[in-house]
């Protein structure tokens, strides 16, 4: 019988504050159509980082997209995507995904969050 191999402890990223170039993401696309579409691509984005279905838009992150009409999104998005737990939907984990102010967008890294237990 082989040795039972010790079991490692994950490290769970509880956060990830990132930019998003929303200006990539909405090029090709009808002028009336071009803020909905980067309000869709932020909440692909978190799905795609996390693996979670649900995200939830914070109301600072909405109106700063939305702060220029529906025709001229920001060009980059400073977002801070965070990991939580719906109390009324069974304790399904959820994405809250909320706006990070930032000066200039130079030299900014992705930086993770990790909450251990």
């Amino acid at each position: 019988m082989p040795p039972k191999s010790a079991k490692k402890k994950k490290s769970k990223t509880q956060a990830v504050e990132t930019t998003i170039h929303i200006r990539r993401r909405v090029r090709n696309c009808t002028n009336h159509k071009k803020t909905p579409r980067a309000i869709k691509s932020i909440r692909r984005y978190a799905r795609k980082m996390f693996k979670v279905r649900t995200v939830k838009m914070d109301t600072g992150l909405n109106k700063f997209i939305w702060q220029q009409g529906v025709k001229r999104p920001p060009s980059r998005v400073r977002v801070k995507f965070a990991l939580k737990r719906l109390r009324g939907k069974g304790n399904r984990p959820c994405i809250v995904a909320s706006h990070v102010p930032v000066q200039s967008f130079k030299g900014l890294k992705s930086k993770k969050i990790v909450g251990g237990k």
